[in-house]
């Protein structure tokens, strides 16, 4: 069977990948429509399906210590030729394929070498899904969904092997997922995730914040995350309204914020006041939403969360000294107390007293709970005249 996948399996890949690069990404492909093009797509699949399963099942036998397979620079150089290709179905089977084995070789706990996942690792880095193949693709997004879910058991797999530029450059794509992917106009995801949106949450859960940097880094992931149904909401944008994601967003970073995250970090990477002022921004906007959605509405959740992460961030800055930073961190907190005190409903919304009066009851606990929290700490020396006089506005 190891003679049998190096001498005939794998030459079979390579050579259907031949045949694959006359038609797709070149000016044959151009030149020739997607229906030309499908039959051999399909027969793509077929090939990487049945071998990749192949490998899977074999996966003990061929990393057995006395094992004479060694074809995996070659298997894995037909893998990346693959994803070469100009096909989003093609590059979705490819990925799929990959992730089929890690998670196969988790299951036997970890008999892959190193240098072979190592390997896939360089090439989910080298093979972003470019939209750019064709945007009308129905596989468009069933191609970033396994990216993302191969991603995550790289993650798993390379643990500690993780440095900071590879967070780096995690975070950046997974980011870009979301803005590249697109997804029909008809999916409702106020309330419930996309699989691609969930796909990249579990990713992000995976993600360990513990090597300096790292927080940093996830943590502004999420606050950028925040921010998504503010883009739908100030270009009036059909389609997706990322308020979902937004809520989920707000649950890993309470998660993460409250196991010991690493608040010098944040501070000093201006982590925290992007954060602070993200969620800001989505409490200002109040009953400006014109989404319909489950409760807590997305500015309540954002409220409650800010409530939840100032006093650890308050703890954090009680001992810092009076810096660009500090100010921007301080004035993301008295400008969120002010958006809760200063909420205002607009003439044309239809609301009923009882919600005025619940949601007025809800702003009140919160800017109580958030001055309780500052005034004792406007007496310090690093707080500015400005910063006292706007909480005091707030007060009133």
């Amino acid at each position: 069977r190891r003679r049998g996948l190096h001498h005939v399996f794998i030459p079979a890949m390579e050579s259907n990948c031949q045949t694959l690069s006359a038609n797709f990404g070149s000016k044959v492909a151009e030149e020739s429509s997607s229906e030309d093009r499908a039959p051999l797509a399909s027969t793509a699949v077929i090939v990487l399906e049945g071998i990749s399963k192949l490998v899977q099942n074999q996966l003990t036998m061929l990393t057995n210590p006395g094992s004479s397979f060694n074809a995996w620079g070659h298997f894995l150089s037909v893998e990346d030729r693959y994803m070469s290709l100009a096909s989003h179905e093609v590059k979705a089977v490819a990925y799929s394929s990959l992730d089929g084995l890690i998670e196969r070789d988790l299951e036997l706990d970890k008999c892959l070498p190193g240098e072979v996942i190592e390997k896939i690792w360089d090439l989910w880095i080298r093979h972003y899904p470019a939209k750019d193949i064709s945007t009308s693709s129905p596989h468009l997004v069933k191609t970033f969904e396994s990216y993302v879910v191969l991603l995550k058991n790289i993650c798993l797999r390379r643990g500690d092997c993780m440095t900071l530029d590879d967070m780096d450059a995690i975070t950046k794509r997974l980011h870009q997922c979301i803005i590249d992917s697109g997804s029909p106009s008809y999916t409702n995801d106020t309330d419930t995730l996309t699989p691609l949106q969930k796909n990249i949450m579990d990713c992000i859960c995976v993600l360990q914040p513990g090597p300096v940097g790292f927080t940093a880094l996830i943590v502004r992931l999420l606050a950028q995350l925040l921010t998504l149904p503010l883009a739908v909401f100030r270009e009036s944008k059909s389609g997706l309204t990322y308020i979902g994601l937004a809520k989920a967003s707000m649950d890993r970073l309470l998660a993460i914020l409250r196991t010991g995250a690493n608040w010098d970090e944040l501070i000093t990477s201006n982590t925290l006041a992007v954060t602070l002022s993200n969620l800001n921004q989505c409490i200002a906007l109040k009953y400006r939403w014109n989404k319909q959605e489950k409760k807590p509405e997305i500015w309540k959740k954002a409220t409650s969360t800010l409530v939840t992460v100032l006093r650890p961030s308050l703890d954090a800055l009680s001992g810092k000294g009076k810096t660009a930073k500090h100010d921007e961190i301080w004035g993301a907190i008295v400008a969120s107390v002010q958006s809760i005190a200063g909420a205002s409903i607009p003439p044309d919304t239809d609301m009923d007293e009882d919600t005025t009066y619940e949601d007025e009851d809800f702003d009140l606990a919160a800017v109580r709970q958030l001055l309780a929290m500052i005034l004792p700490m406007m007496g310090a020396s690093n707080i500015s005249e400005t910063l006292r006089r706007r909480v005091q506005i707030a007060q009133r």
